[in-house]
């Protein structure tokens, strides 16, 4: 999300703007048009991250959390309808994707119990 978000910065040139403000602008149809490629390209590199972590680990869920879950309603189906063209059909049953209920505050959550 970051690389995403600074690349919409960058786009607009103006460094200060809010994670806040630029999921207000992604929400808007007519100025999400302007960000397509950013998107796409984020989109893209994060589903192939995925199916190579789910490869790697046969994986059979996959819980995204982060800032990502802030931004679902612009992202989420554009990321399942990636995965789903780039999974080959071959490899059966699709991996379920999920987001998860403590957004940005997971790893911390989790990284606290561990302690």
């Amino acid at each position: 999300m970051k690389a995403l978000k600074t690349q919409i910065r960058n786009k607009l040139k103006q460094e200060m703007l809010s994670s806040k403000e630029i999921l207000a602008l992604l929400q808007e149809e007519d100025t999400k048009k302007q960000f397509e490629h950013e998107i796409q390209e984020y989109i893209q590199y994060l589903a192939i991250g995925i199916v190579n972590a789910v490869r790697i680990c046969s994986a059979k869920m996959v819980v995204i959390g982060g800032s990502f879950v802030h931004y679902q309603g612009v992202l989420f189906t554009l990321l399942k309808k990636e995965l789903d063209k780039i999974t080959p059909s071959h490899e059966g049953k699709k991996v379920e994707i999920k987001l998860t209920k403590l957004g940005n505050d997971a790893g911390m959550i989790g990284a606290s119990r561990i302690v």
